[in-house]
């Protein structure tokens, strides 16, 4: 009897390890429910950020910009950890705050996002992947090369938001958030 007794839990042990494989590699196919926290990474273009910021309000997202959050004792770096792992999505805007240009040379200065504004967009990247970052470039700005190859929105000249504003929906719908274009 003992020895039934032990292939049976031998034989239960099996079927749990069973469900447990199984439970972990089909909850890899269910969508992650994200928050609508949507964090804004920036520069000095206080006009785009506020821009953007209060058409995502519209949309109804919870925008976090990193600036307005209480600090609670935190670096920047850890506020921007903390903050950042809030939210399930990511706009990152490069505009024409810095100038630069490769050393030793006589080449133009060419305008550039902020230092920030550069290792944050990776961060999020390393983070969600591309696929929850969405990067807005203003016209003529340098994308650094360890960028090259992203996808982005870019603003005209003289354009703002609502040029590309379709397209922000776009990317939000196909992160699985549900967005009313009627309240653009």
């Amino acid at each position: 009897m003992l020895k039934a007794i032990v292939e049976r839990m031998g034989t239960l042990e099996a079927r749990i390890t069973d469900l447990a494989d199984l439970a972990s590699s089909s909850s890899a196919n269910v969508p992650t429910k994200y928050t609508r926290d949507v964090f804004i990474v920036h520069g000095h273009d206080g006009e785009l950020k506020n821009e953007l910021a209060r058409f995502l309000e519209r949309l109804e997202f919870n925008v976090i910009i990193l600036h307005e959050q209480a600090e609670k004792g935190q670096t920047i770096i850890q506020k921007f950890q903390y903050e950042g792992s809030r939210v399930g999505f990511a706009f990152i805007l490069h505009a024409p705050d810095d100038e630069g240009r490769m050393a030793n040379t006589d080449l133009a200065l060419s305008p550039r996002s902020r230092q920030n504004v550069v290792f944050e967009h990776g961060m999020f990247v390393g983070r969600f992947t591309h696929s929850r970052v969405c990067a807005i470039v203003k016209q003529g700005v340098e994308i650094p090369s360890d960028l090259s190859g992203i996808v982005y929105k870019p603003i005209p000249l003289g354009g703002g938001i609502q040029s590309i504003a379709f397209e922000i929906v776009r990317e939000l719908r196909a992160a699985d958030y549900v967005v009313d274009a009627n309240k653009l």
